[in-house]
């Protein structure tokens, strides 16, 4: 009986790590989240309506700025060069068209996709308390950060 038991263990070890490796196998290998926070998808409809199907890869990160936010030219540069690693939407909350056109025309445009939330509503469903602020969105999960994500080392490429 003893035997048993220890064998029955030993098998749910086994499959316990098999379990955590296929998870982790299933993240783009490109992302690294330490650091920003796992959100329930359901908490986010508007967010998820808005900015549409994402693709499983690369995994899509979302934005939100502004032209006139002093902090968000530092996180544009950041932005930028994530372009490579994943599927880039903007969404430009409470600003006008051709001011951020102008800005994105001088900075450079990462994005793929921009959506304009000139009103603040987007902003205020999302949860957001100031800018500026990025969801990654993967595989049906959702991960949240507040501020410059130079603040953090996530979300980052691994070599």
């Amino acid at each position: 009986m003893r035997f048993h038991r220890i064998v029955f263990v030993g098998l749910m070890g086994v499959l316990l790590l098999l379990a955590v490796v296929l998870v982790q196998k299933t993240m783009h290998p490109a992302i690294e989240l330490t650091g920003m926070q796992p959100v329930k998808a359901e908490d986010y409809p508007d967010l998820i309506k808005a900015v549409g199907a994402v693709p499983d890869n690369p995994p899509t990160l979302v934005h939100f700025f502004s032209s006139w936010c002093s902090t968000c030219i530092v996180d544009h540069a950041m932005i930028s060069g994530l372009s490579g690693d994943f599927h880039l939407v903007g969404i430009v909350t409470m600003d006008k068209k051709p001011v951020v056109e102008a800005w994105l025309k001088k900075h450079g445009n990462p994005y793929q996709n921009i959506l304009w939330d000139e009103s603040g509503t987007l902003a205020v469903s999302s949860g957001l308390r100031g800018l500026p602020e990025t969801f990654l969105m993967h595989q049906g999960r959702i991960w949240h950060h507040r501020g410059t994500l130079t603040s953090l080392q996530t979300p980052k490429t691994k070599p």
